[in-house]
């Protein structure tokens, strides 16, 4: 058996599944992860999980509710609510795999009779990460609540969850970490890190660790990341080579600016620099 290619398989086969996932579903078949959520959006997605999971002997079921868009945010995200089986409307719902039959069990109910700490802490989730995700289910942004919980300049790149938005990838699962420094979220990136060593996904881990290192600029408008920097005492060297409007599009060059060494501005413990009458927040992650 081949466990990565059959997962590549399956990313082909369900459409809520990405490359990025690969890690995810290989920690479920490692023991690494509990039990994974999936969602499927018709019956031929949800066999296709069924085969896999008959194939390495994992379990799948799916919850007694179908799911229907309730409302979407600015940055592409859908939150979805609960409504009955028998609701001809939609065909979405939510399957889950895992090796423990009472894990199973526990998780098909528990998005419904249970809190958001609840559910984030059966999927593994940092508990303080899970706290937050109560503002995030009420309309709160999570990328504005990620930077107002994260003070100062420099960070790990271990909990760079700004790399999603810009890449589709980052290492530790889907979930949004409580701020830039949760030491529950550098610590998954680590482990999963690890895993894909275990598995001979070396160049795919460091791929997603060099999308998750190095500077952002951050506005509420743009995110730009380089690669490409330098630190001085009092200002920083900034060599625009790459910007996405939370998608790598088109590259903008700054040809025109008359100085390339740019004051930082600091308030509060966090840094800014403005670009043409642009201003950004600097984070760099090393």
């Amino acid at each position: 058996m081949n466990i990565k290619k059959d997962i590549e398989n399956l990313i082909n086969s369900i459409s809520s599944i990405e490359d990025r996932h690969l890690l995810e579903l290989i920690a479920v078949y490692d023991g690494l992860k509990d039990v994974m959520r999936i969602h499927i959006n018709n019956h031929s997605e949800y066999e296709a999980l069924k085969s896999f999971g008959n194939k390495y002997n994992l379990i799948v079921d799916h919850t007694p509710f179908k799911l229907k868009v309730d409302w979407t945010n600015d940055i592409g995200d859908t939150f979805l609510k609960s409504v009955s089986w028998e609701d001809n409307t939609t065909e979405m719902f939510v399957a889950y795999i895992s090796s423990n039959a009472k894990i199973i069990d526990k998780a098909l109910t528990i998005e419904v009779d249970s809190t958001n700490l609840e559910a984030g802490l059966l999927y593994q989730y940092p508990n303080c990460c899970c706290i937050n995700y109560d503002k995030i289910s009420n309309g709160e942004l999570w990328s504005t609540l990620l930077l107002e919980n994260s003070k100062g300049t420099f960070f790990s790149p271990w909990a760079n969850k700004l790399s999603y938005l810009v890449y589709d990838f980052c290492l530790f699962p889907d979930y949004f970490p409580c701020s830039l420094n949760c030491n529950g979220t550098i610590k998954l990136s680590k482990d999963y890190y690890n895993l894909a060593l275990k598995y001979d996904l070396e160049k795919f881990a460091k791929l997603q660790l060099d999308y998750m290192s190095g500077l952002y600029l951050i506005n509420e408008d743009l995110i730009i990341s380089t690669k490409s920097y330098q630190v001085g005492d009092d200002y920083i060297n900034i060599n625009l080579i790459n910007s996405t409007t939370y998608k790598i599009t088109k590259d903008i060059s700054f040809n025109n600016v008359t100085d390339d060494k740019y004051l930082i501005d600091s308030q509060v413990g966090n840094s800014f620099i403005t670009i043409c009458e642009q201003k950004y927040r600097i984070l760099i992650f090393e």
